[in-house]
């Protein structure tokens, strides 16, 4: 549902009135009266509200309940993996404990600017891109090197319709390396 002025909306987790935030500054929003009912909402930027609008509106802000907790989820697939779309700082302990309750997880990451900034360079192998990363996030890093679970996966959104997905990262004496592959947004679609 769109926030506009007048709509009425209900948080799908809690099930709280939610108030349409209509103003001429921020992007059109539902919001909580109170503090959000999920731990893990921020925030959505720009970037991230057009990352989910790529989605039919039955795929996201869905409700996940496991073992008794529940989240919403950006976007979830017909195949079960779950989009999280990350435009902030996020610590590793929350990224992990994310993997752990969505299973399976395909993360992308804002990194826009990045290739022009000089700080991301790639050099063509023959079947996959050898990269170089001057000053990576420092979360995207740790994800890789301590996530072994193949159900869980790392895309950089170079912001001009080329998604990378890191396959591969280990850290250097002053550089971060690693290896990957581009990925045509059909992607999402064929996800099992």
């Amino acid at each position: 549902m769109t926030a506009r002025p007048g709509v009425v909306a209900y948080c799908p987790l809690c099930g709280e009135k939610l108030v349409p935030k209509c103003g001429a500054v921020v992007h059109w929003h539902f919001a909580h009266r109170t503090k959000d009912c999920d731990p893990w909402r921020e925030g959505e930027s720009e970037w991230h509200l057009a990352w989910k609008e790529k989605f039919p509106p039955l795929r996201r802000e869905i409700v996940v309940s496991r073992g008794g907790v529940k989240h919403i989820a950006d976007v979830r697939l017909d195949s079960g993996y779950v989009l999280e779309f990350q435009h902030s700082t996020i610590s590793f302990d929350d990224v992990m404990a994310r993997n752990d309750f969505w299973g399976k997880v395909l993360w992308v990451f804002d990194a826009r600017g990045v290739v022009e900034s000089g700080r991301f360079a790639m050099t063509p192998e023959s079947n996959y891109m050898k990269f170089r990363w001057k000053l990576p996030r420092k979360t995207i890093v740790p994800v890789i090197e301590k996530t072994d679970r193949r159900d869980v996966r790392v895309l950089l959104d170079f912001g001009d319709g080329r998604l990378f997905e890191i396959r591969n990262i280990w850290k250097g004496p002053k550089r971060t390396y690693g290896w990957g592959y581009f990925q045509p947004m059909s992607l999402f679609d064929n996800l099992r």
